[in-house]
């Protein structure tokens, strides 16, 4: 049972999480090769096979960010999605780069406050900037800012200020 507003609260914040992490997984995940199709994965210490996917040197700076990701190593692909938003700041991809590029900064803040080492405090605050970047970028009926603003909400709340993240949960 639920006790409490603050109980109720961390209820509220979990469910959203889930919801929200659903919405993230569609959106950036590829689909499921059809049937016939390899299933294959490239190898990942292939970077070139990965790069030769694509015809644009943005797109294979995208994608090696994408992989980079994938990889779990946040400050390499952040890295890449900041040169990516630099560069290319009129791609269509372009919303998708600094939404990512929050991400890695989001990842990263919540692997250091997981190892209780550090405080993640200036990590939140970019990924907090960065997110914020997003929205301004996103096209206002795209899903994709709704997961930017559940994000502000979540660093909001890992920060301690739990009156912010309840408004940008509302």
């Amino acid at each position: 049972m639920i006790r409490g507003k603050r109980g109720l609260f961390v209820f509220f914040l979990t469910c959203a999480c889930v919801i929200a992490s659903c919405f993230f997984f569609l959106q950036f995940c590829p689909p499921l090769p059809a049937q016939g199709m390899s299933s294959e994965a490239p190898a990942k210490n292939d970077v070139s096979e990965e790069l030769g996917r694509s015809d644009t040197e943005e797109m294979k700076l995208f994608r090696l960010a994408g992989r980079l990701f994938e990889e779990r190593n946040y400050p390499a692909a952040a890295k890449h999605y900041r040169d990516f938003t630099r560069n290319y700041p009129e791609h269509s991809r372009a919303p998708d780069a600094q939404m990512m590029l929050a991400e890695c900064l989001y990842s990263q803040a919540l692997a250091e406050a997981n190892s209780f080492t550090t405080t993640p405090k200036k990590v939140f605050r970019d990924a907090e900037n960065e997110y914020r970047r997003a929205l301004t970028l996103i096209p206002k009926d795209d899903h994709l800012g709704e997961s930017a603003a559940f994000r502000l909400g979540e660093i909001a709340f890992n920060l301690g200020q739990y009156d912010s993240a309840v408004e940008m949960f509302a």
